[in-house]
This record gives structure tokens, C-alpha cells and sequence, in this order.
């Protein structure tokens, strides 16, 4: 049995941010727990996605970058790119940690966090117990995707499932092929996972039929930015509006997802509107509603 003063579970951004906050205070004995790599959860992400907030080298003047986790360094310069890819990302994370040398044990999974009746925790992992006054649960939300937001969903690919959107391969069900026709992909969610994924489709030369219930890129400019899509993701949508392989539908409350006998698929709205598909319909309904911290939420006291 360890005993530390901090523990850190996640080696993501949040988690080494404060790593590097803690190996600040003297004395203090702490540790990261990851159970996979540092920044796993930008490993798994699709590989043509990109951060939605741009990076810049502006530390020199005083400024750190936006996407950095400390003010010393700065993803921009590290991977020579404005808008990095998760993989170039999570190699800065990994750089930033051996660069600190942070204490960080990768593929040392938790299986039970249990609070001590006389204050702080006994962490059980795949490697050992530990003891630890403070607990900091830093796993973001990236490996917690909203699986069955409707009926049916599990007929359906997530948008964290896919690795790359070029492995996609179309199917024809055999009513199409003899029709010589094929109907579009349909992409479910309107926020950014549904509007990247329509959009990679679309470069990839596929038919799309974007399904909303509203159009998130025309709210006030002082709504939640959470609840808006992102001005890099506008100008992408701006730049594929004129292209006849998008269609976008609107008041597309989507609330089941069924078979049908030909084994293509059919979505159907609350409205009464359906659509059929020859591909597994992509979901861009993001992530169960706080993310990690679900694992732990016995431990929270609700007021």
C-alpha cells in the first residue's frame, strides 16, 4: 500500500495541467494514474480530425498559447501546426510529461475507489493499492460516448468509433444495386461531431444527408459556446454548402433507427419523416453527461 498526498487519475490534458501544477508545491508526494497511454483519448480520435481552437506561437509576448496546458509551452510550435491532429496532440501532452518528469504510471488501469471513513481514499488498481488524502478524476469525456440516445442506435457507428473516415466502405443493398442507385450516408446530430463527420464524407466524395433539429452555426453570438458550433468548423461548412453532395434536413428530431428487408436502414423522425440508407447510420450525438466522473459519481454529495 502506497501512500501519496494527490492522486491523479487521467493523462490527458487536465490531468498533466495539474501535474504540472503540483510538482510546484515542495515536498508534496503525488502521481498520475493513466490506464493506457498519455493522452489516449486524442489517440483514438478519428485521424482526420483536428483541434477546433487554433494554436499559436505567441508566448514570446507574453501570451501562451490557447491550447497549451502550462504558459512555458506551446502545442504550435511543438507540432508546426495551427489546428494539430489528436495524435500530434497527445505526443505534445507526452512531451510536455517527460520533459517534467512527471510521475506518471501508464497501463495502470482503477478498478474501486473507496473513501476512508477518517478521510481520503483507497485506490484499487490493476498494479496495487494506494492511499491518497486528495483525489483529482481527470478522464475527460472523449472515451464515454452517447451509445443509445435512441432505439436502434446500436445500428449505428458512433463518431469515437471510427478511426478513419477513408475505411469507410459503402454498401449497396441489392434493391439499390439492381436500381443502380445508392442512397447518401446519413450523419445524426447537428453540434460537431455531426457536422466533422458530414464534412469528411463529403470530401471523401460520398452523398451526405445531415440530419438537425436546428441549425447550431446561426445562434446569437452570446448563446452557451457549447451549444454553438465552432467558427473553424462554420468555415468548413461555409466552403461545402454549394456542394450538390450535401444535403442538409432541418426539424430532424430523430427517435428511432430500424431495419429493413432489404438490410438497409431507416431513421425516422418524431414529425412522421423517415430516410433510408445502405450504410450504418453515423452518430454525432456526443457523450454521456459527465463524461468520466460518471465512474465515480457514489462519491459525490448532491446538495
Amino acid at each position: 500500500m502506497q501512500n501519496l498526498d494527490v492522486v491523479i487519475v487521467g493523462a490527458g490534458p487536465a490531468g498533466i495541467g495539474m501535474a504540472m501544477e503540483l510538482g510546484k508545491v515542495p515536498g508534496l508526494q503525488f502521481g498520475v494514474l493513466e490506464s493506457d497511454r498519455t493522452g489516449e483519448s486524442f489517440r483514438r480520435w478519428p485521424t482526420q480530425t483536428r483541434l477546433i481552437t487554433p494554436s499559436f506561437y505567441s508566448n514570446p509576448f507574453g501570451l501562451a498559447d490557447l491550447n497549451s496546458i502550462d504558459a512555458t509551452t506551446s502545442p504550435a510550435a511543438f507540432a508546426g501546426a495551427e489546428h494539430l491532429s489528436g495524435v500530434q496532440y497527445a505526443d505534445y501532452l507526452k512531451f510536455v510529461a517527460d520533459t517534467a518528469q512527471l510521475p506518471i504510471v501508464c497501463g495502470c488501469k482503477v478498478l474501486e475507489v473507496n473513501p476512508d471513513p477518517d478521510g481520503g481514499f483507497h485506490i484499487v488498481t490493476e498494479l496495487g493499492e494506494l492511499f491518497t488524502q486528495f483525489l483529482i478524476w481527470a478522464c475527460g469525456e472523449y472515451q464515454f460516448p452517447n451509445l443509445n440516445p435512441f432505439p436502434g442506435a446500436n445500428l449505428c457507428y458512433h463518431y469515437a468509433h471510427i478511426e478513419d473516415w477513408q475505411s469507410l466502405q459503402p454498401i449497396k443493398s441489392l434493391q439499390a444495386i439492381n436500381n443502380l442507385e445508392s442512397r447518401p450516408y446519413i450523419v445524426i446530430g447537428g453540434y460537431e461531431s455531426g457536422l466533422v463527420s458530414a464534412i469528411n464524407l463529403v470530401k471523401l466524395g460520398h452523398q451526405v444527408r445531415l440530419l438537425v433539429r436546428r441549425p447550431t452555426w446561426d445562434l446569437p453570438d452570446e448563446t452557451d459556446p457549447s451549444l454553438v458550433l465552432s467558427p473553424y468548423t462554420r468555415e468548413r461548412l461555409r466552403q461545402m454548402e454549394s456542394n450538390d453532395k450535401l444535403e442538409i434536413v432541418y426539424d430532424a428530431n430523430v427517435i428511432e433507427v430500424t431495419h429493413n428487408e432489404d438490410g438497409s436502414y431507416r431513421v425516422h423522425s418524431a414529425n412522421g419523416c423517415f430516410w433510408d440508407t445502405e450504410q450504418p447510420p453515423i452518430l454525432g450525438t456526443g457523450f454521456l453527461k459527465g463524461g468520466g466522473a460518471i465512474q465515480i459519481k457514489d462519491l459525490w454529495i448532491v446538495g
